[in-house]
């Protein structure tokens, strides 16, 4: 995470890292992918919208950047709990938005107008 939040700022990170070489060295190396899903029920057919930023580390693969976030998330609150400073523990869910979706999560996701 800190790679990606350094290389968004400076635009490319050239030198190494606290551990190590970094894993994303160009700001060009993160994408926002906009994926539109067509469904169809008996009123008809209705689009479902996600929006991801993807990261293209230097290793080849590719990582999307919520879910790194909610990885982070999910290890600080933990942290907090183990040191007494949070109290009440719990798990963030990563949605990466694939798999079916009814027409009313749909109609309450992104503005479809945007797209029209």
């Amino acid at each position: 995470m800190a790679d990606i939040a350094n290389v968004a700022k400076h635009r490319e990170l050239t030198g190494k890292t606290p551990h190590g070489a970094p894993l994303i060295s160009k700001a060009d190396q993160l994408s926002e992918v906009l994926a539109i899903t067509s469904y169809e029920d008996v009123k008809g057919e209705y689009r479902g919208f996600t929006k991801e930023v993807r990261a293209c580390l230097n290793t080849g693969s590719s990582v999307n950047v919520m879910e790194v976030v909610t990885k982070v998330l999910n290890y600080w609150h933990q942290y907090l709990v183990s040191a007494g400073i949070e109290g009440t523990p719990k798990t963030f869910v990563f949605d990466d938005g694939s798999g079916y979706r009814n027409r009313r999560v749909c109609q309450t996701g992104p503005c479809q107008e945007v797209l029209s």
